[in-house]
């Protein structure tokens, strides 16, 4: 479903948490209040408790998991080509393995659709744990100073520069139109962190997607003198 059908499902089923009538529930053997949603968080290995209709009006029952993998997922295409690279700041390539704390990473997003998407693209790339992003936007050369090597960058209806990833929302793409974007962001912690795989995807059509793939970063102290 769209992001649009999906909330309008949250407003509905809002609204008929609020006209339960003559339900009544049976949790794990204890009778459970019906004048309200039921939320029940199971721990992992923690059996779910039986959960019996002893009311006299029938219901509907959804159930929904959710989880991390236990492997990072490998990239995909599904109506877009898409690639990220994490460069330093004369546009070579970092390794991840070696980036010290208070290094500068020129992250570069870019793709293609393959087909003519049916609404707005959003472009979303979380961010590893132990960098933060540099709030600045980078919306076409005049603004990149150094960075002039970067070139030519998308205008993008709205970026969002949050503590967990970068996120860009962009117009409508046609087949064959591409898209450049640019975040910088800092390495600010040591450790060793997983990189999640960054995606893009058709608000209206989320079977047209596509992400990169996954991997790890390492971030050393800082360098000493002597």
């Amino acid at each position: 479903m769209s992001v649009q059908e999906r909330a309008w499902l949250l407003v509905a089923g809002h609204e008929l948490s609020t006209r339960v009538g003559a339900a009544a529930l049976s949790i794990g053997g204890a009778v459970a209040p019906a004048d309200r949603a039921l939320v029940r968080r199971l721990e992992p290995g923690q059996e779910a408790p039986l959960v019996a209709n002893i009311g006299t009006a029938p219901l509907n029952v959804m159930l929904s998991a959710v989880g991390l993998p236990a492997q990072p997922s490998g990239p995909e295409e599904q109506g877009f080509t898409f690639r990220r690279q994490i460069l330093d700041g004369r546009g070579r390539p970092i390794d991840l393995a070696k980036v010290r704390v208070g290094e500068a990473l020129v992250v570069v997003l870019e793709g293609e659709a393959k087909v003519t998407t049916e609404g707005p693209v959003l472009v979303v790339d979380p961010l590893p744990a132990g960098l933060a992003i540099e709030n600045v936007r980078l919306a076409g050369s005049a603004q990149l100073g150094d960075l002039s090597w970067l070139g030519p960058l998308s205008d993008a209806a709205r970026v969002d520069f949050r503590e967990d990833r970068f996120v860009a929302a962009l117009e409508a793409a046609v087949e064959g139109g591409g898209f450049r974007l640019v975040y910088l962001a800092r390495a600010v912690t040591p450790g060793t962190y997983a990189v999640p795989p960054a995606r893009v995807e058709d608000l209206v059509n989320p079977r047209r997607f596509a992400r990169t793939g996954g991997g790890t970063m390492t971030i050393l102290p800082r360098k000493t003198g002597g």
